[in-house]
């Protein structure tokens, strides 16, 4: 501590030859490397695996005229970023289906048309943590992912009790899901070991306004326009070497 305050007076130099000091003042480099050490920059991660799972189910029916309605929803995506050889691998998987049942009633014939769009596939690819811990104990962390892609297929068909029943359609897609982010906050188990970040969150998204992320490929909205709750579970632990 004695030599840095020499160098800042510009008296540390080993040959004893006057030097200017640093451009920026003991007191204020100082308080540069607390707030480094508190953003988690201090030491190396040699653990950590973060997870997020992403759940969304609706049923919902209406008449429509003549037109009788039932649209079943359900979907679900699973985040696993993981520490590998010093790096980070998010690993994604998602599935979901849609399904639209339409029962046309009219002139003494009822006619029958269903469509169900299905999807599922897995990722993986690089992804980058940042946390940063305050000297409350609270802390954030900071996640980002790679793009994604799965595969859809839409298949669709009808069935009449005055007229053939017309052939399957089929058509399949690839779906692509970009980039994505999210951020953790939490506190500190123990304020004497800010070593250990662990902890599990669950909450409950309604509407596009909650979170910047796409939580599935389904509609996250009724025909009617309202909401539809996604159901999502965070939990997450990291450990810092010093």
């Amino acid at each position: 501590m004695h030599r840095m305050h020499a160098a800042f007076l510009g008296n540390a130099r080993e040959d004893s030859l006057p030097a200017d000091p640093p451009p920026m003042p003991q007191a204020a480099f100082l308080d540069a490397a607390v707030e480094w050490l508190n953003a988690g920059n201090g030491g190396c991660l040699e653990e950590g695996r973060i997870r997020r799972r992403q759940q969304i189910a609706h049923n919902e029916a209406r008449q429509i005229g003549p037109i009788e309605q039932t649209i079943q929803q359900a979907g679900q995506r699973e985040v696993t970023i993981e520490l590998r050889n010093g790096q980070y691998t998010a690993f994604a998987t998602a599935q979901g289906s849609w399904k639209l049942k339409q029962v046309i009633s009219q002139d003494g014939c009822v006619t029958t048309i269903w469509n169900v769009a299905s999807y599922s596939g897995s990722n993986a690819g690089p992804a980058t943590v940042r946390s940063r811990v305050r000297p409350d104990g609270s802390y954030t962390i900071e996640v980002q992912g790679p793009e994604e892609t799965y595969r859809q297929l839409t298949t669709t068909h009808s069935t009449s009790t005055c007229l053939p029943a017309s052939p399957q359609s089929r058509d399949e897609v690839v779906l692509e899901w970009p980039g994505w982010s999210f951020t953790i906050t939490g506190q500190l188990v123990s304020p004497r070991d800010r070593r250990r970040l662990v902890g599990v969150d669950l909450e409950v998204l309604v509407g596009p306004g909650d979170t910047p992320e796409q939580n599935s490929f389904l509609a996250v909205s009724t025909q009617d326009g309202a909401p539809i709750p996604i159901a999502v579970r965070t939990d997450w632990n990291l450990l810092y070497g010093r």
